[in-house]
Order: structure tokens, then C-alpha cells, then sequence
């Protein structure tokens, strides 16, 4: 599968679920649960005491993903969002200072941990591996179990087990030291949970049953639908009359002794009664109209199955047929994976509230760019998924009466990224579309955030502070620029003898003459002796020489078409990151100019030959600008000091409003004033 989980679907690694696994995880937070009043009791016993007297009895962080100021304040002057100018009347309301690069598991690092990136060890979507150049998620990875071969049967020995790379300590799990209960929703970078006094459910970076970060499939006998997908598959299916078959595949088989076997789950939809089939689950769909989560069960052996929840979408039956299904969600109901801390916390909601998403990045935005979902399809989707994010969150806010709730939205994130093109009537993604029907989305979107304000303004007393903040602004993304394409025409990467540019990462690349490669959103590695597997550059003043020629000929690059500079600034890694892992970080990294972003292919490490190109997908808006381009929101309901806020100041923050002094090893400062 291609390396893409940085911009949501279509980035995968293996997972490997083991039931005895399951199981024995399920007792566990049994016994856990049945154990927690006793140990409860002994943690308020150890617990240490605060070093001021608390300032508030309850903190609320609302987050909503990539809410941008400029567009704020659009919406303010023309009176569209009371909750918010309320707020920034009775409070505060700045922009807030975003991290490099401005993407959101660097950004929500920072935001949790109060540090720089050095410190936290997450510097964008993906990472390579030195010794290999391999590509890797940054921010996890699950380990497979080992297997004994018995006949036919691969039998697991223990479970899988995900590792977080984030480093440092979030500061709810600071808070816990001293006896301050948290819940924590759908926070980025937070799978797997990490143990502390609360709950967690995790956010951006939980995969799919198949363990991707969001695989869809679409059952159609459409010829004009693409066969191989960016983050689906496309199988094709034949009607019977009104009968059509298939099946769903879903993950690996964990008692196969051969990797790689999926294990699927057949399905048949009655075309005239609009019925879809699926194991004992029967649906009625209606074209045109999500079908809400259905539960799954995919048989390994009988009386075993890997329990999954999934979402289908009758697109067309006449004259073409066109059955989409979305990714295979870990199911809060059922979970085979620690979406949740405790484990049990995730079924506590599902039966509270139904069943929600829980993948990580859950809107289909790779399907929306390729034509397997509309622009009306991918809105219901999204605003289906606000409701019960949304719903969950008033829930703890009303249930939660002291300590810290931390929640945070993301479809602002996804719906700007997929419908900027209405706000730029000269996108290239505009070309043939029609863009202006949607003029509104925009409006309806910020009115929505308004909304769930209004409603968490009307939760909180006196005796709480409320931060509402984004991580990173937004801007339109016409134009790619392609570093790796750049770096070879300029001499710094090198081909083999003969070898052309491939399909995977890094394809042909003749490393003994390679002294400089590009990964990510904007960064830079040299090519380094010693560091890299098959290092060239010497370290040192050879390393800094050529660090700073790349840096002075990126910046002139003027792209051919506008006559505009796309790279704002090259910021180097020993200027713009400070600790124990900025040795992992990207030598350099390009902070673009507004509208200008690293291409598609060469985020995910590929190599082309063209520099310079039109961006035409819907996925036209982002915001993998210089970090001075995209900004933040940061809103407040008491005032905040004078001086200009980062997002890495929240952490302290909110450990100054319970009194706790921040850690020496934090970045960030308070922003309340002094007492």
C-alpha cells in the first residue's frame, strides 16, 4: 500500500489480533474496574500536593483542528458567530503560535507535552528509518506477535503491542501525580493510551481493523472508477437479476500460518428491496444515504470471530451499480485494540451514546478526491461524525464536574482541507466543477464550532477556566513543489545507472552519490557518513557547508509559472529544535509560502522529475505553510498575559490553574497572569 497515512487513508502496517489476546485484555479491565476503588484510595495517599493554592476547581480545552484567525475573524465582523465574540469579549482571543512544520502530531505534541519537538520526538506524519531509508509512521507502531506453526494454524504467542514514539509526559499525566482526574477525548497522538489517573479515548492515529490508517472499498461494475485506488480497493461485482454478491475483506487472519491472509465477510444486497446482507446483520440502505455503523464479525474458526463496525453508502444502482464501503472501524463496543484507557472506557460510551468512530482519521477524504464519494456524500459523512464527537464530549462535560476534561474535534480539519477550492475561485481543483454551489460550507462550518461553544459555554461556572484553541491555521494549497525533484535536478540526489523515478519510496536512488533527500512536509535529510546506512557527507563543517547552500538555493526557487518564491524560509534543525531527540529531526526543513506545499509524492519519499505542478485534487486547502503564515486561535474566558501565546504555553497553563509549577524541562510559560 502506498505510505499516505500522513494526509489520512491509504497508510499501512501490519496488525496481527490474537483472541486469547482479546480475552485476556478484556479481563484485565475487568479486574481493573472491580479494583479501581482500592486503587484510588492509595493514589490519593500518594499523591502530591500542589505548590499554589488552585486557581480553578475545573479546566475545560475544547480543540477544534485547524480553525484559522483570518477566517474567524471574516465571520466575527459579519456577526455569524455570537458564542465566539462573547468569548473573546468576556476573555481573551489571540492567535497562537503553531510549531514547524505546522502539522497536527507535531503541533498536538507540543500542545500536550509543552515542549519543543526535540523533546518530544514527533517532527511530522512520517519519519525513515537511517540505516535502511525505509518510511515509517512517526508517531507509532504495533509489533506483531511471534507465531508457532501448528499444520495449517499460526498460533500467536502473546498479542500484538503498540509503541508510542511521542516522548515526554503529557500534562494530564503530570496532573495525575497529584491526585487531578482527567478525560481525555480524541486527542492526536494518543494511541496507544498511555497509563495516568483518568480516561483517555485516543484520537488521530488509531488504525482501521485492517491497520491501516483508513482502507475503503467500493463494489461496483462502474468502468469509470478507477481499479487502484489511493487508500481503497475497487472490487468489481456482477448482478444476478436484483442480486449482487460479494465480500469484505477485513483483517489479517491471526491464526493463519501464511502472512498476509485476510480474513473477509461475505455480503449480498436484494437490489429491488434495498437490503443489504451482511453475516446475520440486515439493512435496509437508501441510495444516496449513509447506513450508520453496522457490526461485524470476521470468522477465524468457528466460534471465533474479530468483532469490527463499518459504514456502506448506496451510491447507484441504475445503470451503473456502486456500493461504498468505509473503512472497518475498531468497534468502542467490542474493541480488539486499546483504543481506550482503561480498556473498558470506549464500551462505557458505546453504551451510553451508540457507536462512534473511532479511526483516527475518519473522513474518507482519499475517496472524495478520486471520485468514489461526492462533495454532498462526504459532508453528510462528516457532519454524521461531528454529531457523535460532539455528543460524547457534552456528555463528559456534563458529568465531569471538576479536575480537567480535554476534547478535541477534528473535522474542521478535514472539511477545509477538502473544500478550500470554494473560497479560491482560481483553484486548479475548480476546473470543470462546480465550485460555487458550495460557497457555503465554509460559513455553515464555523457557524457549527460557534454552536458546540455556545453549548460548552452554557456547561461551565464560574469556577472553570475554558481554553478553545486550533493548532494551526489554514491557506490555500494550489501549487506542488516537488523537493526530491529539485534536489536531483540540482545534483544533490542521484539516480542509478539507467534506473527512472518508481512507484515506492525512494525508488532508484543511487545512494553512494546521493548527499541530500526529502521525507515529509518540507523536511531535509543529508545524506550523513555514520548516520545514514549509506552515508556520504561528513559531519561537521562539510555537513553545515552544504546544509546552508540548499538552504540559500531553496529560497531563491521561483516557481516558473507565477514568478513567485515558494519557500518562504529553510529553517535548520540546530536552530530550530532543542533536545534529547533533535538529532532525529529533518537537517533542514522548508517553510513554505501560502498556496505552495510539498507534492504528493514527495512527502511520502517518492522521486519525479517535476519540480513544479498544479494541485488539482479536492484536498485543496492546507496548511504545511512556514509556520508564521498559519497561526492559530486562542480563545479564553478570563484574560491572559500580554505577550504573544504558543501553543506549546498551554501545558503550563493549565498546570498553573491547579496550582502544579510545570516541569523544568517544559518549553512553554503560563499565560495566566500572576495571582
Amino acid at each position: 500500500m502506498p505510505v499516505l497515512g500522513y494526509v489520512g487513508p491509504g497508510g499501512g502496517f501490519a496488525i496481527l489480533v490474537g483472541f486469547l489476546a482479546i480475552l485476556g485484555g478484556i479481563a484485565a479491565a475487568v479486574f481493573a474496574l472491580a479494583g479501581y476503588p482500592v486503587l484510588a484510595v492509595l493514589r490519593r495517599l500518594r499523591c502530591r500536593r500542589p505548590e499554589s493554592p488552585p486557581r480553578f476547581r475545573r479546566v475545560v480545552v475544547l480543540g477544534l483542528d485547524g480553525l484559522d484567525p483570518e477566517i474567524l475573524d471574516e465571520f466575527l465582523a459579519a456577526g455569524d458567530l455570537p458564542n465566539f465574540r462573547r468569548l473573546a469579549e468576556s476573555g481573551a482571543f489571540r492567535r497562537l503560535g503553531t510549531t514547524l512544520p505546522a502539522v497536527s502530531p507535531v503541533a498536538w505534541s507540543s500542545f500536550q507535552t509543552g515542549t519543543n519537538p526535540g523533546k518530544h520526538r514527533i517532527f511530522d506524519f512520517l519519519r525513515r528509518a537511517p540505516h535502511s531509508y525505509r518510511v515509517e509512521l512517526a508517531s507509532m507502531r504495533i509489533d506483531p506477535p511471534r507465531r508457532i506453526r501448528i499444520g495449517r494454524f499460526g498460533v500467536p504467542l502473546g498479542r500484538a503491542r503498540a509503541r508510542l514514539h511521542r516522548a515526554s509526559r503529557p500534562f494530564w499525566s503530570i496532573l495525575g501525580d497529584y491526585g487531578i482526574f482527567s478525560e481525555i477525548l480524541q486527542v492526536p497522538i494518543t494511541f496507544p493510551p498511555e497509563p495516568f489517573f483518568g480516561a483517555c479515548l485516543s484520537g488521530m492515529d488509531v488504525p482501521d481493523l485492517r491497520g491501516t490508517m483508513g482502507t475503503f472499498t467500493c463494489f461496483t461494475d462502474d468502468p469509470a472508477l478507477p481499479d487502484a485506488p489511493i487508500g481503497g480497493r475497487t472490487i468489481r461485482v456482477r448482478r444476478d437479476g436484483n442480486r449482487v454478491e460479494g465480500r469484505l475483506a477485513g483483517p489479517e487472519d491471526p491464526l493463519s500460518a501464511r502472512p498476509g491472509r485476510e480474513l473477509s465477510i461475505p455480503w449480498r444486497l436484494d437490489i429491488a428491496r434495498r437490503r443489504l446482507s451482511i453475516g446475520p446483520e440486515r439493512v435496509a440502505l437508501e441510495v444516496g444515504k449513509w447506513s450508520g455503523w453496522i457490526p461485524l464479525s470476521f470468522r477465524a474458526a468457528p466460534g471465533l470471530g474479530v468483532p469490527g463496525m463499518c459504514q456502506f453508502l448506496l451510491r447507484a444502482t441504475d445503470p451503473a451499480f456502486s456500493l461504498f464501503a468505509g473503512p472497518i472501524h475498531v468497534d468502542p463496543a467490542r474493541p480488539v485494540l486499546p483504543v481506550s484507557r482503561p480498556l473498558l472506557y470506549s464500551v462505557h460510551l458505546a453504551l451510553r451514546h451508540g457507536r462512534f468512530a473511532t479511526l483516527g482519521q475518519a473522513e474518507d477524504t482519499w475517496a472524495l478526491s478520486q471520485g468514489f464519494l461526492s462533495d454532498d456524500e462526504f459532508l453528510a459523512q462528516a457532519r454524521s461524525f461531528h454529531e457523535e464527537r460532539a455528543r460524547l464530549f457534552l456528555d463528559v462535560l456534563s458529568r465531569n464536574r471538576k479536575g480537567l476534561v480535554v476534547f478535541v474535534l477534528e473535522d474542521p480539519d478535514r472539511v477545509q482541507h477538502m473544500f478550500f477550492r470554494t473560497r479560491d475561485p482560481d483553484h486548479p481543483a475548480n476546473r470543470g466543477r462546480d465550485f460555487a454551489r458550495y460557497a457555503g460550507v465554509f460559513r455553515d462550518l464555523y457557524r457549527q464550532m460557534d454552536d458546540l461553544l455556545g453549548k460548552t459555554l452554557a456547561a461551565i461556572d464560574e469556577r472553570t477556566l475554558l481554553l478553545v484553541l486550533s493548532d494551526h491555521g489554514f491557506g490555500s494549497f494550489r501549487r506542488q513543489v516537488d523537493i526530491n525533484a529539485w534536489l536531483l535536478a540540482e545534483g544533490y540526489l542521484a539516480l542509478a545507472d539507467g534506473a527512472e523515478p518508481g512507484p515506492e519510496p525512494f525508488e532508484g536512488v543511487d545512494w553512494s552519490r546521493t548527499r541530500a533527500y526529502a521525507l515529509g512536509m518540507g523536511g531535509i535529510y543529508l545524506n550523513l557518513r555514520g548516520r545514514e546506512g549509506s552515508g556520504v557527507v561528513d559531519p561537521g563543517e562539510a555537513a553545515d557547508r552544504l546544509a546552508g547552500e540548499i538552504a540559500a538555493r531553496l529560497e531563491a526557487l521561483v516557481d516558473p509559472e507565477s514568478g513567485r518564491r515558494a519557500v518562504r524560509r529553510v529553517h535548520l534543525a540546530r536552530d530550530a529544535y532543542r533536545g534529547p531527540y533533535a538529532g532525529e529531526a529533518p537537517d533542514l526543513v522548508a517553510g513554505f509560502e501560502r498556496c505552495y506545499r510539498s507534492s504528493w509524492g514527495q512527502v511520502a519519499g517518492k522521486i519525479s522529475r517535476t519540480v513544479f505542478s498544479d494541485n488539482t485534487l479536492s484536498w485543496s486547502g492546507d496548511h504545511a505553510f512556514d509556520p508564521e503564515v498559519v497561526p492559530g486561535i486562542l480563545f479564553s474566558n478570563r484574560p491572559l498575559a500580554e505577550r504573544p501565546p504558543h501553543i506549546q504555553d498551554i501545558a503550563p497553563t493549565v498546570l498553573d490553574a491547579f496550582g502544579v509549577a510545570a516541569p523544568d524541562h517544559m518549553d512553554g510559560r503560563s499565560l495566566l497572569p500572576p495571582v
